[in-house]
């Protein structure tokens, strides 16, 4: 039997338990009495809706509409319930909403809003929003053990619920019913505020659980209050009066796709984020706040409209968050091009987007940790790698590594050479390591799913497959007496440049850090330098050099093993990357012991420039 039909039978009435929807309710500043009983909730205080209202604000009528929506507004509580309803007025989806979905060629069809079910961290179906008033109810209570039971008020388990209201409409609510015994508000967390536009807002999605600000804010434990507002500006005066707002642990600000769309003063975009940003500071000094910049770049279904400032936004967006201490996120680094949603000539994130930036904001906020911290958790983690991610590895035992970011999931680590290494045996959180993490210039993967994606998506189109030579053991390679090889002493770049005009130019790049460190090792013929061999930054071998007169004559391998017996020495397990092309190489360390992975495992990516 149905909640609706449990209402309407005199007998399985009195088994429900009824309560008022308005004391479960986050994300409001204020709520408004209804007729009927109803409860309108507001996600801004009443000053905050006139002042969309005034002068100051670029589409007065439009926003106001936009602000009845409840977008980040949600019934939270827990219950012993089996079944669930709720009592709901939907209002007629507003003409802006409709403006903003409207297809090039016509109106564009019913959007996907409603009410989102979320039950111990499980999505139910969303409940679709038609005006009007609505019992919408869910059946909560899943028994694996015993699916088709239906347990009596009282003895079922408790259940966390969150009821996420409309995104793209408003709403008023009445009463929360249940076959219960019981529904409990949810305790108080600290405060998320976001003030954005039309992606925050929840445009893009499929229902309202999927926005962005509500899975952040449900991941991280956070509650949420949610001021986004399509096509949404600076409006400094828009946050002087937020009456029945808490302080906020943290604020999110991601507006500025509309200045793409306008002609506006460059000064004055200025001037409107300084003041913006100025009443932040004044009334929130101690929360911490981020400003994500939207992606400048032009989009061919909607491009800068002339006098536009879009194009010096992002500079604009880092000078000011720079003055008021503000961190800016690039908005390209939160979501990738590819899942986004056309919406007529509009495009946003979808619902696999807006998961995207959730996540990867937890790992941009996420505290910054001391390099020893991350050295040594680099080395737990990646004690037992296969020996394709054996270079990073190595990076452990090298104090110039910097390491990024240092998880399960993902390792990555740079080097002043500008090479990054990266380790992810999730792919997912490997992506969301890339996206925000590497310099997008020069990045060493693993495996061909995530080379295409780090091709696609980060740009870095001319790819390199390498072969991965490790020398196993700890037992030297015999070099003949006969070779007459020494440390070389910290010669000067320009010195053996003079000497060798034609030396290799990757050779060259590697000879001072090599001197530096001490691994530069040289053969000799009569006090004459013929050959020399290091370890370059990453503390692989490489940079060997024969002089081409004293080729052919073993000295390639006896350089090579007194390198490899001196690593051995200082407790380093020698290796190298080697491209396929290198056939030379490859024959040289297999006959000094090497073993050597696949070239199809390991892929070093940069830009063609």
């Amino acid at each position: 039997m149905s909640l609706q039909e449990m209402l309407n039978d005199a007998e399985a009435r009195p088994l429900l338990l009824s309560v008022d929807a308005e004391n479960f309710l986050k994300g409001t500043l204020r709520t408004e009495q209804e007729t009927q009983g109803y409860v309108r909730p507001w996600r801004m205080s009443d000053r905050q809706y006139r002042s969309l209202g005034s002068v100051g604000a670029w589409h007065p009528g439009f926003y106001r509409q936009v602000a009845q929506c409840t977008c980040g507004i949600a019934l939270a509580f827990t219950t012993d319930a089996t079944r669930i309803g709720l009592e709901v007025r939907f209002d007629e989806e507003p003409l802006a909403t409709r403006t903003m979905l409207r297809e090039t060629d016509g109106e564009s069809p019913q959007p996907p809003d409603g009410i989102s079910c979320i039950v111990d961290g499980k999505r139910l179906v969303c409940a679709p929003a038609q005006a009007g008033e609505q019992f919408v109810e869910w059946y909560i209570d899943n028994d694996p053990k015993h699916p088709t039971w239906q347990r009596l008020p009282g003895f079922g388990p408790t259940h966390t619920v969150w009821l996420w209201l409309p995104c793209l409409r408003g709403c008023a609510v009445r009463r929360l019913w249940g076959t219960a015994t019981f529904f409990k508000p949810l305790k108080q967390q600290d405060l998320l505020l976001v003030v954005g536009d039309e992606a925050s807002q929840g445009f893009g999605g499929e229902e309202p659980a999927d926005g962005w600000p509500v899975a952040y804010a449900t991941h991280n434990h956070l509650d949420l209050v949610n001021q986004s507002i399509a096509r949404q500006v600076f409006q400094s005066d828009f946050l002087l009066d937020t009456a029945g707002l808490r302080d906020p642990a943290m604020i999110v600000v991601a507006v500025g796709e509309q200045y793409r769309k306008e002609a506006y003063s460059t000064e004055r975009l200025r001037q409107d984020g300084r003041q913006f940003f100025g009443v932040v500071q004044r009334r929130w000094p101690g929360a911490q706040t981020l400003l994500i910049v939207p992606h400048t770049a032009g989009n061919e279904n909607y491009p800068v409209a002339p006098r536009s400032p879009f194009p010096k936004l992002e500079s604009i967006y880092h000078s000011v968050a720079r003055e008021f201490g503000v961190r800016c996120i690039e908005g390209r680094q939160l979501v990738d091009p590819h899942v986004g949603v056309q919406q007529g000539i509009e495009e946003y994130p979808n619902a696999e987007g807006f998961s995207q930036i959730a996540r990867r904001l937890a790992l941009v906020v996420q505290p910054r940790e001391d390099q020893a911290v991350l050295r040594q958790r680099a080395k737990k983690l990646l004690r037992q790698v296969p020996d394709y991610a054996f270079p990073l590895k190595a990076a452990t035992k090298i104090e110039r590594a910097q390491w990024l970011f240092v998880k399960k999931g993902a390792c990555l680590a740079k080097f002043s050479s500008g090479l990054q290494m990266l380790y992810a045996p999730d792919h997912e959180q490997g992506q969301d390591v890339a996206a925000l993490f590497s310099n997008r210039r020069a990045l060493a993967v693993q495996g061909e799913a995530m080379k295409e994606w780090v091709s696609t998506e980060l740009g870095l189109t001319h790819a390199q497959p390498y072969h991965v030579a490790i020398y196993k053991g700890k037992r030297k390679i015999s070099v003949p007496e006969r070779y007459h090889i020494e440390t070389l002493p910290a010669a000067t770049l320009d010195e053996l440049l003079k000497r060798y005009p034609n030396m290799d130019t990757s050779t060259v790049d590697d000879l001072d850090t090599q001197n530096e460190v001490g691994t530069f090792f040289g053969g000799f013929v009569c006090d004459k330098l013929v050959g020399f061999i290091g370890t370059h930054e990453e503390g692989c071998i490489g940079s060997l050099e024969v002089m081409p007169a004293y080729r052919r004559r073993g000295w390639a391998f006896a350089l090579e093993a007194t390198l490899v017996n001196h690593l051995i020495d200082k407790g380093i397990e020698p290796w190298c990357p080697v491209y396929p092309e290198s056939t030379a190489t490859l024959r040289l360390l297999s006959k000094l012991g090497f073993e050597i992975t696949p070239a199809t495992q390991e892929c070093y990516l940069c830009t063609r420039d």
